[in-house]
């Protein structure tokens, strides 16, 4: 892998762990003058870029730098948990998150890129992950999921 590219990602990933502007602004500044080749892509393996909601901007840089990656996982689901009549219930918001208009010019600039949505499971403890994974609907909430990303 090319250093350039270890670095990138590197800095990519930090830029969704600032939590200032300030930061934020140094970092990205920093990306810039790192990679002056933004539509070049400088080694032949898997990138994966994820954008997360507290990067402000994280659709920006995933534009910006498209044509360096093969994958791009925005956060744009939320799994929610909630007990009723004491069994383990779930279900899925942030629909209305979807961004097709940055899913369309990503995809011009990159006609090869996937997009593939992350889910956060905010709250869950271990043993709710332990009772969705042993729900006898937990196959039928994957349907739903994958029905989702279609």
């Amino acid at each position: 892998m090319n250093k350039k590219a270890i670095i990138l990602i590197c800095i990519l990933s930090l830029l969704s762990l600032c939590k200032s502007q300030e930061n934020m602004n140094e970092l990205k500044e920093h990306v810039d003058s790192i990679c002056q080749e933004p539509e070049h892509k400088h080694f032949n393996k898997t990138t994966l870029g994820y954008i997360t909601p507290w990067n402000l901007n994280g659709l920006e840089l995933a534009l910006k730098y498209s044509a360096k990656f093969d994958i791009i996982s925005p956060t744009w689901f939320e799994i929610k948990h909630e007990i009723f009549q004491g069994k383990f219930h779930s279900k899925i918001e942030g629909a209305n998150y979807i961004n097709s208009n940055f899913m369309q010019e990503l995809r011009e600039r990159n006609p090869k890129i996937k997009i593939l949505p992350r889910f956060k499971c905010e709250g869950f403890t271990r043993t709710d992950y332990e009772e969705w994974l042993k729900n006898e609907k937990a196959d039928q909430f994957i349907r739903v999921i994958i029905r989702r990303l279609k």
